[in-house]
């Protein structure tokens, strides 16, 4: 009866002692500091430090074809597409050509447009191609700008 005692308390001192160990080990394997680790993290993430110059619509040097900055966006699903168009026209109209089906779906008719794509009227569609279109009117004059745009999985 002794004997089973102290081996109980024995194999509860080995399993503290074992704990300890293992913690030691894992706190002495972790040599990131936590700023290094948050630096880390953010090298996943690009940041523009370019300065940046904003032509008004109203300079003659604008060029209207370029409203939509890139030529070609990538949504991956669950993912939301946020654009702004310039500022002082008098209308905007974002539209969503399926380039496949030649059908044009209106997105938005204001300045930025904030478009999360619907999962299931695109999941039969990825890797397809579609167009994206920004169109303003400027002192009475129509004006716009176009891009691709595809969507992926993750």
């Amino acid at each position: 009866m002794v004997g089973k005692r102290m081996n109980n308390f024995f194999l509860k001192y080995v399993k503290v002692f074992l704990c300890f160990v293992f913690l030691g080990i894992l706190f002495v394997s972790c040599s990131a500091s936590f700023s290094e680790m948050i630096e880390e993290y953010n090298s996943n993430f690009s940041v523009s430090t370019g300065s940046k110059v904003t032509l008004k619509v109203s300079d003659p040097n604008y060029n209207w074809s370029r409203m939509i900055s890139n030529t070609q966006y990538v949504l991956k699903l669950g993912t939301m597409l946020k654009l702004k168009g310039p500022d002082g026209v008098s209308s905007y109209k974002w539209i969503l050509k399926d380039f496949s089906e030649g059908t044009e779906k209106v997105l938005s008719e204001k300045q930025v447009l904030d478009y999360l794509p619907d999962e299931n009227e695109i999941i039969n569609k990825l890797g397809e191609r579609f167009i994206l279109t920004l169109k303003v009117e400027y002192a009475g004059f129509p004006h716009e700008s176009s891009a691709d745009l595809y969507f992926v999985r993750e």
